[in-house]
């Protein structure tokens, strides 16, 4: 999403750079007599200036669109997110769950280890506005999901295991 960090000012920046098309059209047309006025009327002066116009008409172009594209730096436009803190007034759930051999035993149908990741997912589901995450153990401790909303992240985490 495009945001313009002047915006405040947008009104001033799009006066100044009317003024400055204005002023250059006006100055555009004094020259343009001057020079007819200089060449007098004759029909080789009239194709000179006419030749002349055509190189004028794309340098007049190029500034005016130096303009605009200098009155849009001018209002700061920025892309990306905006990163907006948010409080939250659940409960954080971080569960610690044991990844050892010891939890491939088969006295649970079907194993231990799918016995509380079944646990977990009930827990997950239940839990409405509160963040949960994941530690996995087996010796040695590492975050699997760290704190979220997204009880579908927990899961692809869980299933993961």
């Amino acid at each position: 999403m495009i945001s313009f960090i002047n915006y405040d000012y947008i009104a001033y920046i799009f006066i100044a750079a009317a003024v400055i098309i204005a002023f250059h059209i006006f100055y555009s047309i004094w020259r343009r007599m001057a020079v007819r006025t200089a060449m007098g009327d004759s029909n080789a002066a009239k194709r000179i200036v006419d030749g002349l116009y055509s190189r004028i008409l794309i340098k007049e172009i190029i500034i005016l669109l130096a303009v605009i594209v200098s009155a849009l730096v001018l209002l700061g436009p920025g892309w990306g997110e905006r990163v907006k803190e948010t409080s939250n007034e659940g409960t954080d759930v971080l569960i610690a769950l044991d990844v050892s051999r010891s939890m491939l035993a088969k006295d649970v149908d079907p194993s231990r280890l799918e016995k509380a990741k079944s646990a977990l997912r009930v827990i997950a589901g239940s839990l409405d506005g509160d963040r949960i995450g994941l530690i996995i153990f087996a010796g040695d401790a590492f975050l699997q999901c760290p704190l979220t909303n997204d009880v579908g992240a927990f899961m692809m985490f869980l299933d993961s295991v």
